[in-house]
């Protein structure tokens, strides 16, 4: 729950850690460290509000972080050039989960049916159209992942697969007939590993995505 390195303590509880360029980029408490190939950390920025665990992606040059608690919705962007940003645009609507996807960050909407993106490469920027709906079942969209090349959209009762489509109105797809009857028990509950996704279903049984 802490880190430590050349004598200093960071209070923690650690809320994230997430790695970009080999780089290990570490939300404790309510500041953002890195840490080098040393173990030792570097204060990169302060203001990551709230105390729940956080949610993060990278497109190679910048780090988005979300939170969402008590319903309270907040995301903020870090790179080296601009550091730590609040990100400010009124159609980011905050998010439990966000993954990288096909040069644009995809979000789960809260308490909604629906699922979002960002701009190509930017995470400070959306626009009001960037948003796609769960096609299987009215059940909220409680989260959504990347797995091998495509973005898997999870519900309360179900679970789709989406494609890159290209298309200029919303680029992504579901794929026809591919939805699987079975939703999560918890937003971060889905776990990549042995290159398949295991998760905890709404039954609360753990399954392994095949």
């Amino acid at each position: 729950s802490t880190l430590s390195g050349e004598g200093r303590l960071v209070y923690g509880p650690v809320r994230a850690i997430h790695t970009m360029a080999g780089i290990p980029y570490v939300v404790s408490g309510n500041n953002l460290y890195t840490i080098d190939r040393y173990g030792v950390e570097t204060f990169v920025g302060a203001g990551v509000i709230g105390s729940g665990f956080v949610s993060a992606a990278d497109n190679g040059t910048e780090v988005i972080f979300t939170v969402s608690e008590s319903g309270n919705n907040f995301g903020w962007t870090y790179d080296s050039t601009n550091g730590l940003r609040v990100i400010t645009s009124p159609y980011f609507y905050g998010s439990k989960t966000v993954q990288f996807f096909k040069s644009v960050f995809v979000f789960d909407r809260i308490d909604t049916n629906q699922f979002y993106h960002s701009g190509i490469l930017d995470g400070q920027s959306y626009i009001a159209t960037n948003y796609g709906t769960a096609e299987t079942s009215s059940d909220l969209v409680l989260a959504v992942t990347e797995y091998k090349g495509n973005i898997i959209i999870w519900g309360e009762r179900t679970a789709e697969p989406w494609f890159f489509s290209g298309a200029t109105a919303f680029p992504l797809e579901p794929y026809a007939g591919a939805a699987i009857q079975r939703g999560l028990a918890a937003s971060l509950s889905v776990c990549k590993e042995d290159e398949s996704l295991f998760f905890i279903g709404d039954d609360h049984m753990h399954y392994r995505l095949n």
